[in-house]
C-alpha cells in the first residue's frame, strides 16, 4: 500500500494489483465495517466513514486500486482494515499508516498481523465453545431426527401389520360363516313315472246288484203310484158326491 497524502488532507492511498492475477481473478476490495476494527485490535478513525475504493488502470495497463476519504485525516497514525470480498473466500488485511508531512508521501506500508484485544480473544474462545456446543447440538439433533424417522417407519410397519391382521380375521370369519351355513338345496331331477297299464277288471257281481236294486226301486214306485190312484178313485170327489145325493123316489 502506497501513501499519497499528508496529515490534514483527505486520505489517499494506492494498492497495486499483482500481475499474477488474470482479469477474472482481480480481487474486489472494500473497507471492513467499523465494528470489525475493535475485535482485530485496531482503532477506527471516523474520517474513514465515507472512504471508498476505486478500480483503475495505469497507462501501461496495470490494474490498481485507489482509496480516498472525503474528510481530512487529523491523526498521525491511522489503521486500515481492507477486506477482499471476491473472488474466492472473504479475506481481511490490516495496515498501520504513519501520516506525516509531504515528505512521507510515497511511503510504502506492508500488511500487519492484527492483535485481537483481550475481549476479542475471550469472545473468540466463547465463540469457539459455542461453536463446539452448536456442533454437538446439531449432532444430537441429527441423531434424534434419524431415530424419529426410524420410529416413524416402525409405526408405519405396525399400522400395515394391523391392517393385514384385520383382513386375515375378516377372511377367517367369512370362511367360518360359509362353513356353518347349510348347503343350498339343489333341485333333484325326478324322472316322470313310468305309465303302468291297468287292466280293467270285469266285476259282474257289482253290476247285477245295481240292476236289481234299481228294479226294486222302480217296482216300489210303481206300486205306490197304483195305490195312490186307487185311493183317489175310492175316496175322491165323485165318491163323496154319490154318497151325498138323495135316494131316488120310488
Amino acid at each position: 500500500m502506497v501513501l499519497l497524502s499528508s496529515a490534514g488532507e483527505p486520505l489517499r492511498v494506492e494498492i497495486e494489483v499483482p500481475a499474477r492475477y488474470t482479469e477474472a481473478e482481480i480481487p474486489v476490495l472494500q473497507l471492513a465495517p467499523a465494528k470489525a476494527y475493535a475485535p482485530a485490535g485496531l482503532k477506527y478513525d471516523p474520517a474513514l466513514a465515507a472512504a471508498r475504493f476505486r478500480f483503475d488502470l495505469r497507462a501501461d495497463g496495470r490494474p490498481y486500486y485507489i482509496l480516498q476519504s472525503a474528510r481530512p485525516v487529523a491523526a498521525t497514525q491511522i489503521a486500515l482494515l481492507v477486506e477482499r470480498v471476491a473472488p474466492g473466500p472473504r479475506e481481511r488485511r490490516a495496515y498501520l499508516l504513519q501520516v506525516g508531512g509531504s515528505a512521507d508521501r510515497g511511503a510504502v506500508f506492508a500488511p500487519v498481523s492484527p492483535r485481537p484485544s483481550a475481549a476479542a480473544r475471550t469472545s473468540a474462545r466463547v465463540s469457539a465453545n459455542e461453536a463446539r456446543w452448536v456442533r454437538e447440538i446439531e449432532r444430537m439433533q441429527s441423531e434424534v431426527d434419524a431415530q424419529g424417522q426410524t420410529l416413524a417407519s416402525m409405526l408405519e410397519r405396525v399400522a400395515a401389520l394391523e391392517v393385514a391382521v384385520k383382513e386375515l380375521q375378516r377372511g377367517q370369519e367369512a370362511r367360518a360363516k360359509a362353513a356353518a351355513a347349510p348347503p343350498p338345496m339343489q333341485p333333484v331331477p325326478v324322472a316322470p313315472p313310468t305309465p303302468v297299464a291297468v287292466e280293467r277288471e270285469n266285476r259282474p257281481g257289482l253290476s247285477a246288484a245295481w240292476v236289481n236294486h234299481s228294479l226294486l226301486i222302480l217296482v216300489a214306485g210303481f206300486l205306490l203310484l197304483l195305490m195312490g190312484i186307487g185311493g183317489w178313485i175310492l175316496w175322491g170327489p165323485s165318491s163323496r158326491a154319490a154318497k151325498a145325493a138323495p135316494p131316488p123316489v120310488a
